[in-house]
């Protein structure tokens, strides 16, 4: 496998991690919302 060929196998590679990252990340504030709205659920259920 040459330099050029093992480059555009990373490229490839690194293309199909970033487009399943993006897909799948939740960020911290997004997790800490889910994580209120949850609480909240709860308080509702129990009243």
């Amino acid at each position: 496998m040459s330099a050029v060929e093992a480059q555009l196998k990373a490229e490839q590679e690194y293309q199909s991690y970033r487009q399943r990252q993006d897909r799948e990340y939740i960020s911290d504030f997004d997790r800490e919302i889910k994580r209120i709205q949850g609480t909240h659920k709860q308080e509702k259920v129990d009243e």
